[in-house]
């Protein structure tokens, strides 16, 4: 039995490595379209619309992409400037 406390780490979740790839699917499609939508990442991902903001906003934050607009004419992409392999 092991002690209170005890943690064996066994690396990234399969969640975590789900978002991974979609993050990557993400990344490929801006890269070949130079832009995504939110309803296109929940219909490629089958994320669900808040799934699919939140991921959207840490690409944003972390400076893969950046947010143009508001609501639904809204959509993503590299931030000015700056393209995938810079990142």
């Amino acid at each position: 039995m092991r002690g209170e406390g005890s943690h064996v780490d066994v690396g990234p979740s399969v969640e975590d490595l789900a978002l991974v790839q979609v993050e990557d699917r993400i990344m490929a499609r801006v890269q070949q379209h130079g832009r995504i939508q939110r309803g296109q990442v929940e219909t490629m991902s089958g994320l669900s619309r808040d799934q699919a903001y939140r991921l959207l906003r840490r690409l944003v934050e972390q400076g893969r992409l950046e947010l143009v607009g508001h609501g639904r004419a809204a959509y993503y992409r590299p931030p000015a400037g700056k393209t995938e392999e810079d990142a």
